[in-house]
């Protein structure tokens, strides 16, 4: 019988492949973009100041879609990467400003915060904070249903 270390090793291994098998993926989504149908709408009520939705598509299979989000004092870009019809990936890129983009001059980005969410079969496996630190895993399943919320949501829109 396998000792709890040895369990906890495998998973790990396991999660890294997962990963490696995403991040290919998602190299791959990247370089097609291209070659992929887009579809953009705007979307007035996503934030204060508006936003857009950008869906890439290959025939009728999403691959891709970019949410960017505006705001009077930052700016939020979001990537969600699919596979099959499921998520696999998301990255997030918040900007927040030194001030109002109404100011007389123009604003500077104050501060830039990132996220990654790795996924298999729509549960979290991986999730990397602004700091570039792995989140424990505790975290994950209440921020895997936030984030598969948001997803439907944003792609059941009209």
């Amino acid at each position: 019988m396998p000792k709890e270390h040895e369990i906890e090793k495998s998973s790990l291994d396991d999660t890294a492949s997962i990963i490696v098998n995403i991040r290919n993926e998602f190299k791959k989504i990247n370089s097609d973009t291209k070659r992929l149908r887009l579809v953009t709408r705007d979307l007035e009520d996503i934030s204060s100041e508006g936003g857009v939705l950008k869906l890439f598509y290959d025939k009728s299979n999403l691959r891709k879609a970019i949410l960017i989000a505006y705001g009077e004092t930052g700016k939020s870009v979001t990537d969600y990467y699919f596979k099959n019809g499921k998520l696999i990936f998301i990255y997030t890129q918040n900007k927040f400003y030194d001030k109002s983009i109404y100011d007389n001059t123009q604003p500077k980005i104050q501060k830039e915060e990132d996220n990654r969410f790795y996924f298999l079969n729509e549960k979290l496996i991986r999730w990397i904070d602004k700091n570039n630190k792995i989140v424990s895993s505790k975290e994950y399943s209440r921020k895997a249903k936030e984030l598969n919320y948001e997803v439907s949501s944003l792609l059941g829109r009209k």
